[in-house]
């Protein structure tokens, strides 16, 4: 299957955020002008895929830039269109991206008890290096943890 990815912009934000909504528990869901804002950072890259009968962001990744390092700000995809490839094809892509800009790691955040994005990030090669703990608050419940990890993508680019 060919995945059209495509660059975000402002105009998507409102989309963006109802993705992030769907994505998200309520209290972890950005709101249009947090995307937005990001969106407005020169250093912040947004890519999408679009699917569904009305062609609606069903997955996207922002990435900010910071010298030779980048982080994912957040990756996200529609519940009803996971563990196809949607997220894993983000990373690649944002990954060919910022390694033909000079970027030589890519590093997130994450939170412990997200089981699914860690196995994710495990299988795309991300190396843990660190744990805050209790980072994440958890309504009426004990803060997660977080997890550092990182990946090398110096000199890897497919451009």
């Amino acid at each position: 299957m060919t995945l059209d990815i495509q660059r975000l912009s402002l105009s998507d934000a409102s989309e963006a955020a109802e993705l992030h909504a769907r994505a998200f528990p309520a209290h972890e869901a950005w709101s249009e002008a947090a995307i937005c804002e990001e969106l407005n950072l020169p250093t912040v890259t947004a890519w999408g895929i679009r699917g569904g009968e009305r062609r609606k962001i069903v997955a996207m990744i922002l990435v900010q830039r910071a010298a030779s390092d980048a982080e994912i700000l957040t990756l996200a995809s529609d519940p009803d269109h996971r563990r196809k490839g949607l997220a894993a094809a983000l990373i690649e892509h944002s990954r060919q991206h910022l390694s033909s800009l000079g970027v030589e790691r890519l590093l997130l955040d994450v939170a412990a008890d997200n089981l699914g994005a860690l196995a994710l990030y495990q299988s795309r090669e991300f190396a843990v290096d660190g744990r805050r703990k209790r980072y994440f608050a958890r309504p009426g419940g004990i803060p997660a943890d977080c997890i550092l990890m990182s990946l090398s993508i110096a000199g890897q680019t497919n451009c």
